[in-house]
């Protein structure tokens, strides 16, 4: 049987780095094209819940994951294997790019009134 999104499967080498971002310190990770992306355990860190919070609240259809698809989030996950700076060794985590953690903040700031969502927000 095909598997519905050939991408799941493929992992590309990112390089780990930190953002300081207002009381935050986002572990983001640098793919070989320059882009940056979130692992979906940070972005549930970020907003003060658990590392679960992501992977949670997308599994299934909800309202809340309806309205933030209403406004462009699209939750596409990527896998990467990461390679950190200090040669400390390698992982293969989930990530999402900054631009959907950009909306699910702005989601969370607005709508949530998440004080986590908010700061982060003010500080980008």
């Amino acid at each position: 049987m095909p598997a519905e999104n050939p991408q799941e499967f493929e992992v590309t080498k990112a390089v780990a780095d930190v953002i300081p971002l207002g009381e935050s310190k986002l572990d983001v990770y640098m793919l070989p094209s320059g882009e940056y992306r979130l692992g979906v355990e940070a972005t549930g860190i970020a907003l003060g819940y658990t590392d679960r919070w992501f992977y949670n609240r997308t599994k299934r259809k909800s309202k809340w994951l309806e309205g933030l698809k209403r406004n462009g989030f699209t939750g596409a996950q990527k896998s990467l294997q990461i390679v950190r700076q200090d040669n400390s060794g390698s992982s293969i985590g989930r990530t999402i790019s900054i631009k959907d953690f950009v909306k699910l903040v702005f989601h969370e700031a607005i709508l949530i009134r998440n004080r986590n969502a908010i700061i982060l927000l003010a500080s980008f």
